[in-house]
């Protein structure tokens, strides 16, 4: 990133940030998954991409595992979907179950063009309670001071184990495979176990 200022007696009148757009961006990104498994695999040949050129690319400690997972966030549909069906080996995506199941049919278009098996994963916060008065209690301990009750709730999936396990299983028919959950403020661990003794009855 440049700055650029204007000195007017010895002061800064305006800073621009030389940010690149989006375009550039997305090209950046493409070239960032292309050079990854080159800059992990053995031997160190030059990368060119459209933004990235590398000289040299040896990289050591290289990894132990052979092949190194990638895993990229974003659920743009034009362009991150099919950036994920190309180069990665998962896409974590967001939203309700009805948003997840309109993301996973885009990648599914995109992997078709692409040839490969693109896993779909899902980043999800969740405030679990034993019942509805536990739930209300732990969505006024946790939220912002004069956030909506409601909203907030519905922001964090409050809701009980079987709540949880229902949306879960949405996800799954959706074609989640993977579940990663963020718990606020958890401090009773008794409904997470429950939970996942539940969840895992259906594996």
């Amino acid at each position: 990133m440049r700055a650029r200022a204007r000195l007017v007696r010895g002061r800064a009148q305006g800073v621009r940030l030389g940010v690149p757009g989006r375009g550039e961006r997305y090209a950046l990104l493409e070239d960032a998954l292309a050079a990854l498994p080159v800059l992990w695999g053995p031997g160190g040949r030059p990368f060119r991409g459209r933004v990235l050129d590398l000289p040299d690319t040896s990289g050591y400690p290289r990894p132990l595992q052979e092949h190194v997972p990638v895993v990229l966030g974003g659920g743009g549909e034009r362009r991150t979907l099919r950036l994920a069906a190309r180069y990665a080996d998962a896409a974590n995506v967001l939203g309700d179950a009805a948003t997840v199941a309109r993301k996973a049919a885009v990648l599914r278009e995109h992997c078709a063009e692409t040839g490969r098996e693109v896993a779909l994963s899902h980043l999800t916060t969740a405030v679990v309670g034993t019942d509805a008065a536990d739930v209300a209690a732990a969505v006024d301990r946790l939220r912002p001071r004069g956030a909506d009750p409601a909203r907030y709730a519905a922001q964090v999936h409050a809701g009980t184990v079987g709540d949880h396990v229902g949306r879960f299983r949405e996800l799954a028919d959706a074609g989640v495979s993977e579940v990663a959950v963020r718990l606020p403020g958890l401090t009773d661990p008794g409904p997470i176990e429950r939970m996942a003794a539940v969840i895992a009855a259906f594996r």
